[in-house]
């Protein structure tokens, strides 16, 4: 049986416990549609938790910020979605970029209609004009932003459609990736050689490592006797101090295997760390001398160092990460053996952002089956 809450008074809430699974559940009136009553609903483990949850939402509708689809503006629900459903679920970086575009952009341009008056009209107004006044690409991120607004908005039952998904975006013509060549890449791994960064700039070269995954590396990540590494965590920054999050999807959360003079690389790296008595607290891998996390803009700087060292043009740390791809493909591996190396989610991603390369690869092949057929 679920265990019912204390009769409450009037537009105070509600709260029960579900039979099914045993969580606790408030609800509370927050406005009315087609003649019904229109609830906001919190969840949690313990009965206290949904109880403080409860009164923030209380809090919330009596000071205008949770109102019924009548009256709510896009605004007041766009306000709402990046405190409630953005904010707690995703880094401090991504909610920064859906952050930008919702006060810079959608706010702004529409954030004064009724939600429930939003029509594709009013988006597609919004859009085109971004497209022509920032570029396609703007305007493409920021109806992406609202579309997955607009969909929280439906799955709380606050609107009937989405009319984002009802606008066509700007078509965006796909950048290719900078990255360097095969020849490119041995400068560098060559010029790096001896550098107290040396091992972090091979994992990049070679297995494609995302800088905040490179800069997280813990040495119990590290299984020397298997030759093996585990990317568990990410390294980010927000608001002044460095937070530990799990990469940016289940798909990179891998275990890669260690090529013999990558694993050399970090004995030595960890024997030179010893030697210059360098202590993290964190157990990090790559500490900066003092032990604590690196900020990726003295990693810049370092970076921009060794490639003046390599006599390399300039490309972003990032394009390491893509260099490795480039070269795993130049090798004939596989698309889906490239995204289990780099931690994409898919097969196509691969595909998609290294289109480039791959045609190159073909000829490649055709040139070598003329070889052995001629």
């Amino acid at each position: 049986m679920a265990r019912r809450a204390k009769k409450r008074g009037l537009g105070e809430g509600s709260i029960f416990q579900r039979s099914e699974d045993g969580r606790w559940v408030g609800k509370i009136t927050i406005g009315w549609r087609d003649g019904r009553q229109v609830f906001k609903r919190v969840t949690g483990k313990r009965r206290e938790e949904v109880e403080e949850r409860l009164q923030q939402a209380r809090l919330d509708r009596d000071r205008g910020r949770l109102v019924g689809t009548r009256e709510q503006t896009v605004e007041q629900f766009i306000s709402h979605w990046l405190a409630e459903i953005i904010a707690p679920r995703l880094s401090p970086t991504t909610y920064r970029w859906y952050e930008h575009k919702c006060r810079l952009h959608i706010v702004p341009r529409i954030g004064h209609f009724k939600l429930e008056q939003l029509t594709p009209v009013h988006v597609r107004t919004m859009v085109n004009e971004l497209a022509r006044e920032i570029s396609p690409q703007a305007a493409a991120g920021v109806h992406r932003t609202l579309r997955a607004a607009l969909s929280e908005a439906v799955r709380s039952e606050l609107i009937d459609r989405n009319v984002a998904k009802l606008v066509t975006p700007p078509r965006v013509a796909t950048k290719e990736q900078d990255f360097f060549t095969d020849q490119e890449a041995m400068q560098l791994l060559k010029a790096v050689r001896g550098e107290r960064l040396e091992a972090l700039y091979q994992l990049a070269i070679t297995l494609g490592m995302r800088q905040g995954e490179i800069l997280a590396l813990r040495w119990k990540d590290l299984d020397f006797d298997q030759g093996i590494i585990h990317v568990r965590h990410t390294l980010v920054r927000a608001e002044g101090r460095f937070h530990f999050k799990p990469p940016k999807s289940m798909a990179s959360q891998r275990t890669l295997v260690l090529p013999p003079s990558v694993r050399s690389a970090l004995r030595e790296h960890r024997a030179r760390q010893s030697k210059a008595r360098v202590v993290s607290g964190l157990d990090l891998v790559f500490p900066t001398t003092t032990g604590g996390p690196y900020h990726a803009k003295r990693l810049s700087e370092d970076y921009a160092r060794m490639l003046a060292k390599a006599g390399l043009r300039r490309i972003k740390f990032h394009g390491l990460r893509h260099t490795a791809a480039s070269i795993m493909l130049r090798k004939k591996f596989s698309a889906g053996e490239v995204a289990q190396i780099l931690g994409h989610s898919s097969e196509k991603l691969v595909q998609d952002t290294y289109g480039h390369v791959m045609p190159r690869i073909k000829y490649e092949v055709a040139d070598r089956m003329n070889e052995l057929l001629a």
